[in-house]
C-alpha cells in the first residue's frame, strides 16, 4: 500500500473511532446521477439524523492551496453534505485559510484531529469497552451459569424466534409489562412449543448445586466472572471520577488515575476474556445433559417457573 493510501485509512479508522462509519475511496452520486470519488466518506446518525462528512486527504510536501478547498466546497454541496474536511501533514496555505473560515470545511492533520477530538475519542472507547462487558456478562452469567437461573435465557430464546411486527408490537406499548404476565405472554406467542424447548430452559435436581453448565471449566469461568465484574466495577467508578481504581490486566492487577490509563487495562483483558468464554461455550455445547427420561412423563408438560422455582401460573 502507498503511503497516501496508508494516510486515507488512518484518517478512516481515526474517524471510526469517533463513532462514524467511514468508507475509504467511496463514490457518492449526487440528485442530477453525476459520481464524485472521495477519499473518505464519513457517516454517523445524530438524533435520528443522518450526517455525513466528507473528507479529502492530501499526502504531498506543499501546503495545501486555496483552489482545493474551493473544489471541496463545491462538493460539498452538489452531495449535500454537512462538513468536509480536508486533511495534510503539510500545512495550508494563506488563502486556503481565508478560503475555509465562515464555511463548513475544517482543515487539520492527524495529530491535530486526534488532539481536538480527544475526549469523544477516549468516551468512544469507555462506550465501547463497556458494550463489550455487557455482552461478556450475558453469555456468562446467562448462558453458562446453573440451569436453575434459566428465565432470562429462556425468554431471550424463545423472543429471538418473533417475527419484527411482534417485536415492534411489544416495544411500542407505553410501559413495562407485569413479570408474569409477560412470561405467559411470551410462551403464548411462540408457535410450536413442545416439552423439549421447556425442558432446555429447566433445571435437571441433578444440575441445581453445578456453579457452572455442565462441561464447563469451574477455575477458567470463575476467573473470567471476577474479571468481568472487577473491570466493570472500575468502568463505573471511573464514570464518577473516583480515583484510583483497580482492575485486572494480563497477569497482573493494575492501579489506574485516569480514564485514558484504565480504558488501556480495560481493553488490553478483553480480548481474552472474549477468547475464554466462546471456547467454554464450545464445550458445554458439546457436553450432553442429565436425561429427564425418568423424571418427566411422555406427553406432560412442565408449567413455567421463575428464578426461585416457583410456579407462575398459580
Amino acid at each position: 500500500m502507498e503511503e497516501w493510501e496508508q494516510y486515507q485509512h488512518q484518517a478512516a479508522e481515526l474517524l471510526r473511532e469517533l463513532g462514524f462509519t467511514a468508507e475509504v475511496d467511496a463514490s457518492l452520486t449526487e440528485a442530477n446521477d453525476a459520481v464524485h470519488a472521495i477519499d473518505v466518506a464519513a457517516r454517523r446518525t445524530v438524533a435520528g439524523v443522518d450526517v455525513l462528512w466528507i473528507v479529502e486527504c492530501k499526502y504531498r510536501r506543499r501546503r495545501v492551496s486555496m483552489g482545493m478547498v474551493r473544489e471541496l466546497r463545491s462538493q460539498i454541496i452538489d452531495l449535500g453534505a454537512d462538513r468536509g474536511l480536508l486533511m495534510s501533514e503539510s500545512g495550508f496555505q494563506s488563502g486556503a485559510i481565508r478560503t475555509a473560515r465562515q464555511k463548513n470545511i475544517t482543515l487539520t492533520s492527524l495529530a491535530d484531529l486526534r488532539a481536538d477530538a480527544a475526549d469523544e475519542i477516549l468516551s468512544a472507547r469507555v462506550t465501547a469497552a463497556e458494550k463489550r462487558l455487557m455482552d461478556l456478562a450475558l453469555r456468562v452469567n446467562r448462558d453458562l451459569r446453573p440451569f436453575t437461573e434459566q428465565t432470562p435465557r429462556m425468554l431471550a430464546a424463545f423472543a429471538a424466534g418473533f417475527p419484527p411486527e411482534v417485536v415492534e408490537e411489544l416495544a411500542v406499548r407505553p410501559e413495562a409489562i407485569d413479570f408474569v404476565e409477560g412470561i405467559e405472554e411470551v410462551l403464548r406467542r411462540v408457535e410450536g412449543l413442545t416439552l423439549k424447548n421447556h425442558l432446555a430452559f429447566m433445571a435437571h435436581p441433578g444440575e441445581i448445586a453445578m456453579p457452572w453448565r455442565p462441561g464447563v471449566d469451574q477455575n477458567i469461568m470463575d476467573g473470567v466472572a471476577a474479571a468481568i465484574h472487577y473491570t466493570t466495577q472500575a468502568l463505573y467508578q471511573g464514570r464518577l471520577s473516583q480515583w484510583p481504581a483497580m482492575s485486572p490486566a494480563p497477569g497482573a492487577i493494575k492501579l489506574s488515575w485516569s480514564m485514558a490509563q484504565l480504558i488501556d487495562v480495560a481493553e488490553s483483558i478483553l480480548p481474552d476474556l472474549e477468547r475464554k468464554t466462546a471456547e467454554q461455550e464450545a464445550r458445554t455445547a458439546g457436553t450432553p445433559r442429565l436425561p429427564w427420561c425418568d423424571i418427566i412423563k411422555p406427553g406432560t408438560m412442565p408449567l413455567p417457573r421463575d428464578t426461585w422455582g416457583r410456579d407462575l401460573r398459580k
